[in-house]
This record gives C-alpha cells, sequence and structure tokens, in this order.
C-alpha cells in the first residue's frame, strides 16, 4: 500500500532505459511517484557516464533530476579508497569523475594503490595487462560492479562483471565490489534514502539482494536482463520479489492502486506545515517567492537542489527549469548574504562615528574615559564624611521647611521647636562645664581631709 511517503530506490539500466532507449511508460511513472510525494534515488551500477551525463540522459526522456538523484557504483568505488591514493583506472568517466572528488590520483601503470575496474568501450589487451601487472605488484583490486551483462535494445552485451572477472583471473585475486548489492554501495544509500520504502530492479542478484540489505521489499521488473518466461525459480539469487511485473509503469499502478490518498512528500511538508504562507505562485513567481525566502539565508548548492526538487516532486515546477533554478538561487543566497553582511558593517562603522571612535584606538581611548569617570565617581563618593553627611541632611531638610509653611499656617509650633534647637546646645556645655567643676572640687575636697 502506498503512504505517499519514503523513497524509493530504483535501477535505471532496464527499467528506465535500454541503453538509452526509454522503457514506454517509465517516465511518467516517475512522475506519478514523485506527484504522490515519494520520493525517487536512482542507484545504478552503470559507471561509465558521468554523472551529469546521467542527468541529461534522464532529462531527454522526459526525467528530471539533479545529481542528488543518482547514486553510482563508480562514488561507492571512489568512497572504498582513501584520498591521497593512487589508482589505475580501467573505466570510464564516471569512475575517473568520482575518484577526482575523492581525491584519489589516477595513473597510467601501476606501482598504485588500487586497480579500479568499471564498464569502458576502451578495454583491451594492453589495458588487461597493465591492470593485472599493478595487481600482481600489490595493488587492491576494486570493481564497481559484477553485472556480467548489460541489456540493451538488442539484447544483452558484456558488462563490468566480465572485465573485472578478466583482471581478476589474470591476477588471481579476488576482487572487492563495490556495487549493487555489496556494502559500500549500501552504506551510500542509507546515507542518502534513509527512509527506503522499496527497491525496483530488473535483476534479483543484485536489485533483490539490495532490497534484503536494506530491509525493503523487491519489485521485479521484466523489461531487463529478466526475461518475461522466467519463472522465480530461475532467480540465481532466491531472491523472491514482492512484487513481480512488467516493468515500473505497472509497479507504480499496482503500488498507488491503494484507496489511501497520496500525500506531500514530508521535507515538502515539513517546509510548509504550521506556517502561515501566501499560495505559492507558479514559474517565475514561484522563483522570486523563494529567492524572498532565502534573501536573509545563505545556503549550499545541495540545499538549493534539494528545495527545487521538493518542488518538482509536489508539481510546482516547470521541470524543464529546475537546474535553472539551482543554480540561481546559490548564486543570488550568497549575494544577498553579502550584501546583508556589508549593510550591517556599514551600519556599526555610522553609528561609531557619531561617538566619535574610527579606530580601535579611538575606542580604547573612549573606554579608558568612562573607566577614568567612574573611578573619580567611586572616590569622591568614598572621601565623604559623616559630619559632612548629616550636614547636607539637615540642610535638604531646612529647605523642605519653609515649603511645608506656605503649605499650613499651624507650622509655627514646628518653627519654634527649631529656633530653640541652637539654645539646647548652649546648657549643654554649660552643664558638661559645672559637672566638670564640682568633680574637682570633690578631688580637692578629700585631698585636704586627709591631710588632716
Amino acid at each position: 500500500m502506498a503512504d505517499g511517503d519514503g523513497t524509493w530506490v530504483i535501477d535505471l539500466d532496464g527499467v528506465i532505459w535500454l541503453a538509452q532507449e526509454p522503457i514506454p511508460g517509465s517516465a511518467d511513472a516517475v512522475g506519478r511517484l514523485r506527484h504522490a510525494g515519494i520520493a525517487v534515488l536512482f542507484a545504478t551500477n552503470n559507471a561509465l557516464p558521468t554523472v551529469d551525463e546521467l542527468v541529461a540522459q534522464l532529462a531527454a526522456v522526459g526525467i528530471p533530476a539533479v545529481p542528488s538523484d543518482l547514486v553510482t557504483s563508480a562514488q561507492a568505488a571512489a568512497s572504498m579508497l582513501e584520498p591521497g591514493t593512487t589508482a589505475v583506472v580501467c573505466a570510464g568517466g564516471g569512475v575517473r569523475e568520482a575518484l577526482a572528488a575523492r581525491k584519489v590520483t589516477a595513473v597510467a601503470e601501476g606501482p598504485a594503490d588500487a586497480v579500479v575496474v568499471g564498464l569502458t568501450r576502451q578495454f583491451d589487451y594492453a589495458m588487461l595487462s597493465t591492470a593485472v601487472s599493478a595487481v600482481r605488484a600489490g595493488a587492491r583490486l576494486v570493481g564497481t560492479n559484477e553485472d556480467v551483462t548489460y541489456p540493451t535494445p538488442d539484447g544483452v552485451i558484456p558488462g563490468a562483471g566480465a572485465l573485472l572477472a578478466a583482471v581478476a583471473a589474470g591476477a588471481q585475486t579476488a576482487p572487492e565490489v563495490a556495487g549493487k548489492p555489496h556494502e559500500p554501495i549500501v552504506d551510500l544509500l542509507r546515507r542518502r534514502a534513509p527512509d527506503a520504502r522499496m527497491v525496483v530492479g530488473d535483476r534479483p542478484s543484485t536489485d533483490g539482494l539490495l532490497a534484503r540489505r536494506l530491509g525493503v521489499p523487491f519489485a521485479l521488473v521484466r523489461s531487463g536482463v529478466t526475461p518475461p518466461d522466467a519463472g522465480a525459480g530461475d532467480h540465481a539469487s532466491e531472491v523472491e520479489p514482492e512484487i513481480d511485473t512488467a516493468d515500473l509503469a505497472a509497479v507504480t499502478e499496482r503500488y498507488l492502486s491503494s484507496p489511501r490518498p497520496p500525500r506531500r512528500s514530508p521535507a515538502l511538508k515539513r517546509a510548509i506545515e504550521g506556517r502561515s504562507v501566501a499560495p505559492m505562485p507558479p514559474n517565475d513567481g514561484l522563483k522570486r517567492y523563494l529567492e524572498a525566502g532565502l534573501a536573509l539565508t545563505q545556503i549550499t548548492r545541495a540545499r538549493a537542489e534539494e528545495l527545487v526538487h521538493e518542488l518538482i516532486q509536489a508539481g510546482e515546477v516547470e521541470t524543464n527549469r529546475a537546474q535553472e533554478w539551482v543554480e540561481d538561487l546559490v548564486k543570488n543566497s550568497r549575494e544577498r548574504s553579502d550584501t546583508l553582511l556589508s549593510t550591517v558593517r556599514g551600519e556599526v562603522k555610522a553609528q561609531l562615528a557619531d561617538m566619535g571612535i574610527t579606530s580601535m584606538d579611538d575606542l580604547a581611548h573612549r573606554v579608558a574615559e568612562v573607566l577614568d569617570r567612574a573611578e573619580t565617581a567611586a572616590r569622591k563618593a568614598t572621601s565623604r564624611g559623616p559630619g559632612r553627611r548629616r550636614t547636607s541632611a539637615r540642610g535638604a531638610t531646612a529647605k523642605k521647611a519653609p515649603a511645608r509653611k506656605t503649605a499650613a499656617k499651624k507650622a509655627p509650633a514646628k518653627k519654634t521647636v527649631a529656633k530653640k534647637t541652637p539654645a539646647r546646645k548652649v546648657p549643654a556645655k554649660k552643664t558638661v562645664a559645672k559637672a566638670a567643676a564640682k568633680k574637682t572640687a570633690g578631688r580637692s575636697s578629700k585631698a585636704s581631709k586627709a591631710r588632716r
């Protein structure tokens, strides 16, 4: 049953096309899946073309795609080698591109760290001899895949597995294989499609085992290397498919035949869920809408591709303009981010200039002035004695007294008390003097008696 979420991992050769000749209904099937909110990730063991060539080939058969929609055995093989190592390449442009991206240096002959074998039409005895010699000298033997055949409209032809077998036999070495169904490409797919829901392929020995290792159902199509009249017992891998149909169109029809309505893809749903946004306008209007939303954010190319691709899946974008939009989004995002930073810097400088600060020295002097003022204020506060503070208090009280007199005519009683206050000080001083005199007289009297 279709749940409207998740990702389908779909093979190319024998499912989407046969030697770039489109299989009828495949492009429409991909469109239906995307419209239902199901992401599509193409996984191919064909390491001959580059990623850009695959994107162009998909567009040519009516399927819009971006590089992040593809996982290849060439990428898986490159992931097995460490950056900075060397490799003898017995393969096509796809492998060379992936190795370069991994910073692995391609060399014409050994000694080398590895020999990488993939599908190439330039394979001959000289290439075979170079590869065998390098492996015998200690290089690892890495194969992009072990598919011994390759489907075409005129029938199957030798695949990369046949070339790999020749090198392995000559070097008497067991190869390490990168592509479906082996772990290197399984690891890539787990990272790229953690929400995988289905694997669709034409070869049970590779696509079927891949589905088992990913833990998802396998849909076998009979449009590639597995002929329509082959029975379940003829599958070399003994992987029984959950769906067994003629082609991708039939798989899609069966899967989407559930009455449960399809939903948008999760990423797009998360992007708009819970937000108050205006209805998305089509085409150029939508482009401007996205640019406005990204005005203050510098996005990566991968994020731009993800955004545009989600809109493609939702049927919101003209597919033939998708890649152009990705380039524009990245460019505009960088330009707007730079403009924003420049504006902020200019505003900060202007504000500092208004305060008389035009350099770091000015700023240091201004800080020193503030600290000096604070220290001066602190010294003044601590230098005031208790008497001065009380005098100030009396002064403040005396100043407030006339206000009370003006406000109420009955204030004379308080005024009289205020006048007597100085008079109390005089008696107090006399009393102290008299007491001292008496004390002195008393001491003198006692002294006289003692003498007698």
